[in-house]
């Protein structure tokens, strides 16, 4: 099953397997290894179970780059700027905001506490959508 595990990797972007491959990959042989004694039918529940949580975590992954990739505002420091101070801090605030849901949601995910994944992608999305309101006010 591992082997199958590190082909499901390949689908995530390459920083995020950087970042946290390995350790998902040694969470997952550990996982293996505690039920390999069990029924055979449990195994293979587990199993799927595990791989559709990685299929899931490629769309999360994947969606999320792309849609908010490099969407950081480009914001100049001349005297033509019209952004304002409190502007940035707030636009600096809901970034770090979204960077620990972020954070979070992938730790959730990797210590298989999904109800608190759930909890700080629902954050996230809300922290985007305050990100991107104030990045963009027009619309």
């Amino acid at each position: 099953m591992i082997g199958i595990y590190r082909i499901l990797l390949r689908f995530y972007p390459k920083s995020f397997r950087s970042s946290f491959g390995e350790e998902i990959l040694a969470t997952l042989s550990q996982v293996e290894a505690d039920r390999a004694s069990g029924p055979v039918a449990r195994r293979i529940v587990s199993s799927s179970l595990e791989i559709a949580g990685l299929l899931a975590g490629v769309f999360v992954q994947r969606f999320r780059v792309r849609r908010f990739g490099a969407a950081s505002p480009h914001i100049g420091s001349g005297s033509g700027s019209t952004v304002h101070a409190p502007a940035l801090d707030a636009i600096a605030e809901a970034e770090a905001t979204v960077r620990f849901h972020l954070a979070q949601t992938i730790d959730c995910i990797a210590h298989h506490r999904f109800e608190g994944a759930r909890f700080h992608a629902k954050e996230e999305d809300s922290a985007r959508q305050r990100l991107s309101t104030l990045q963009h006010p027009s619309r």
